[in-house]
């Protein structure tokens, strides 16, 4: 959820401050869900950093790693 805010200005040349209304914005999105249980088709990715889909390959096929943030099924 993200706030934004309008800021409060100072005038310098007379002392005084200026509020501005309150003037919020509210986004929402909602959470991104795993797909639950399932495998990794061949080809498909298996894990890496961040990675939140099945890391389980489908038979006969074994989760490769590329890189900290890639892993393939092969």
């Amino acid at each position: 959820m993200a706030t934004m805010r309008t800021p409060t200005k100072l005038s310098a040349s007379t002392g005084t401050t200026t509020v501005a209304p309150p003037g919020t914005t509210t986004v929402t999105t909602p959470p991104t869900q795993p797909p639950t249980g399932g495998t990794a088709a061949h080809w498909a990715q298996c894990g890496g950093i961040g990675f939140t889909g099945p890391t389980v390959c489908a038979a006969p096929y074994t989760c490769q790693v590329s890189n900290a943030y890639f892993s393939q099924c092969l």
